[in-house]
């Protein structure tokens, strides 16, 4: 779960969503998709997927993880053959086997957190803001990058946004304000003139 939240950014409510048969395997991909009152699906609250459907690339380690999860753990869980929902309740009772419930998802989040003063606070809309980051980080980093408006749309199409919705603005905000405080302590020490007859 953890994985593809970090890697992939995408939404609590998207994780809960995916089946086992979103998974490309031949491919390796996996789709996001919108499942608007799943009749399949016996949760009371169902997980919504908020954003558009999409096909995201998995690299080697991903597809991996996913495939050990299935074969070694899920299958082995009673009742998790019996639906095609991705993660489910391994905890014994008369939820196991069942799809994960969005309390639960919440509860194994809160116990990463409690799990480490580093990670205090750490919800898991988080993994969306921090894959941004990491976007933006590695286009700055290109030595041609692609244009303002082309990453926009890369982002747009990752995240399951409308392209030039503005959306991926919101979620760009905190790498721009980072990088506008380095330029402005970068020009400060440029430009700042220290009086005459002042030692160091």
């Amino acid at each position: 779960m953890v994985d593809l939240l970090f890697y992939l950014g995408i939404r609590g409510g998207e994780l809960l969503s995916l089946c086992t048969t979103d998974i490309d395997w031949d491919r390796c991909q996996i789709v996001i998709a919108r499942r608007p009152d799943e009749r399949t699906d016996p949760r009371k609250r169902q997980p919504l997927v908020k954003t558009l459907d999409r096909r995201i690339p998995l690299g080697d380690a991903l597809v991996d993880r996913l495939h050990t999860y299935i074969v070694k753990h899920r299958n082995k869980v009673s009742g998790a053959r019996r639906h095609v929902f991705l993660f489910v309740t391994h905890k014994s009772g008369a939820t196991q086997g069942q799809p994960l419930s969005i309390s639960s998802y919440r509860k194994v989040i809160r116990a990463i957190a409690a799990a480490s003063a580093e990670l205090k606070g750490l919800h898991g809309h988080l993994f969306r803001h921090g894959w941004n980051e990491r976007f933006s980080e590695y286009m700055d980093r290109q030595e041609a990058p692609p244009s303002p408006e082309q990453q926009e749309a890369m982002r747009s199409y990752a995240q399951g946004w409308k392209e030039g919705s503005g959306t991926s603005a919101t979620y760009n905000r905190r790498f721009v304000e980072r990088k506008t405080h380095e330029t402005q302590l970068q020009l400060q020490e440029k430009t700042i003139r220290r009086p005459k007859g002042i030692d160091k």
